[in-house]
């Protein structure tokens, strides 16, 4: 039987954090299990580690099959969120058309774009880190031919960790907040990072889980689907 140290190191090392849902509610599981292993052991010792690990890892096991992420082919769910500016941004489907909206103090902005990049990531969810540098890149590149990125950030802290991070990696791209992840439940992301390319019409042209070993890889498949959804 695994170790509750063993348990613990093969936790760590995952990079890939789960999401699972109940009534709606966001939760994160990879990415605090750690400290919930921890907290057994000083509560309990190893013996009450031994009792639930299996629980545990029978529960992750079954998180794929049970909640899968919407795939290509399928509309998005309009969805409302606050950007780390504070302002509200809204996204829908209007008349078969991609709308985002935002409203803030200094007014309201309407926008449809060609195509829309959302990233959901954490600040604590290292290959996040990986893919936000790749769609900077892909942001200054596409961004005068309509496309907009979203990232879409799970800190349960919210800007306490955010702002820092976009500070001091200079992300250009919009960044919304969703501690709670309902945006995140609503688009059944199950890991991080997920980043969904959307076209004009709103419809999901792509759906990436995960960073590849080389992270170029990732820029040749969102290029590739934005070329699905219309962008040259």
């Amino acid at each position: 039987m695994l170790s509750p140290e063993g348990l613990l190191g093969l936790v760590s090392e995952h990079t890939h954090a789960t999401l699972t849902h109940r009534d709606g509610v966001g939760t994160i599981v990879l990415g605090k299990c750690t400290h919930f292993i921890r907290h057994l052991i000083k509560k309990g010792g190893r013996q009450m580690v031994r009792t639930h690990w299996g629980l545990f890892i029978l529960a992750l096991g079954l998180l794929g099959s049970a909640w899968a992420a919407l795939k290509e082919g399928k509309p998005i769910p309009p969805f409302e969120t606050t950007l780390v500016d504070g302002r509200a941004i809204s996204v829908i489907i209007e008349k078969g058309a991609l709308v985002m909206q935002t409203k803030g103090t200094k007014g309201n902005e309407r926008m449809r774009p060609k195509a829309l990049i959302l990233d959901f990531w954490a600040t604590w969810c290292v290959p996040c880190h990986i893919a936000s540098k790749q769609l900077a890149q892909i942001y200054q590149r596409y961004r005068q031919k309509g496309v907009v990125v979203l990232g879409i950030s799970i800190d349960e802290d919210g800007r306490s960790s955010v702002v820092p991070f976009l500070k001091e990696h200079k992300t250009p791209y919009l960044v919304a907040l969703d501690p709670k992840a309902t945006v995140a439940n609503r688009f059944r992301v199950e890991g991080l990072p997920t980043i969904y390319v959307v076209n004009g019409k709103g419809v999901i042209v792509t759906a990436i889980e995960g960073v590849p070993d080389d992270p170029t890889e990732l820029s040749r498949a969102i290029e590739k689907a934005l070329r699905k959804a219309g962008v040259r």
